[in-house]
């Protein structure tokens, strides 16, 4: 007697809103770490004016070693220094500018990076504007240090929200298989005989297997 197994089993469609409402909480998340990030920038003068000197002092310490920090090279608000000088400044605001923009420019379920090309033109604007001053040609001034640095960090973005999300997919895909797996009931298999009539076989009853 001739027959036909068929296996039922079922998992989730990477297309199914739960997926959706993955990437998009993992977005919303990176745009809630860019946003304190560079508040924290903004804050620490606007503390330091108000007269919260220790938080402000809090700030600056916490940014001192990723950041020369020198007066000269940095914005002020109320006469006040901002956490980092402006070359940091628009590396980490244009870093934002890309994540929030991110998805207006690019489906965040699409894990491409562009060419390393970009990642690799993307300073060259901030080493001219290094080297202009340098070699005494001209003088650079906070905007330009700022803009050209800040084209540095929207194409950093570009390259690490594709990360961001696959990583986030991964994460997922193992979430939803382990608990898919611990609610699944028993396989049961439909043995098609050769006589057409579809019976179950329970596997985990040998007594009653077909």
């Amino acid at each position: 007697m001739s027959s036909l197994v068929f296996s039922a089993d079922q998992s989730t469609s990477p297309a199914s809103p739960d997926y959706r409402r993955w990437l998009v909480a993992s977005w919303l998340g990176t745009v809630a770490f860019v946003l304190a990030w560079s508040g924290l920038i903004i804050a620490a003068p606007i503390l330091e004016h108000t007269g919260h000197t220790a938080l402000s002092a809090t700030i600056y310490t916490a940014f001192r070693p990723i950041c020369h920090q020198i007066p000269e090279r940095s914005f002020h608000i109320f006469g006040e220094q901002l956490a980092v000088c402006a070359r940091c400044s628009g590396i980490y605001f244009g870093f934002a500018a890309g994540i929030i923009l991110y998805p207006i420019v690019r489906r965040l379920n699409d894990f491409t990076t562009p060419s390393r090309l970009w990642l690799m033109l993307a300073p060259i604007p901030t080493a001219i504007d290094f080297a202009l001053t340098f070699f005494g040609i001209w003088e650079n001034t906070h905007w330009s240090r700022f803009i050209t640095a800040s084209l540095f960090g929207v194409v950093a973005a570009i390259f690490v929200v594709p990360g961001l999300m696959d990583i986030t997919q991964m994460i997922w895909h193992s979430v939803t298989k382990r608990g898919t797996s611990a609610v699944r009931e028993p396989v049961r298999e439909v043995v098609i005989t050769g006589g057409g009539v579809a019976a179950p076989s329970d596997y985990s009853h040998p007594d009653r297997r077909i």
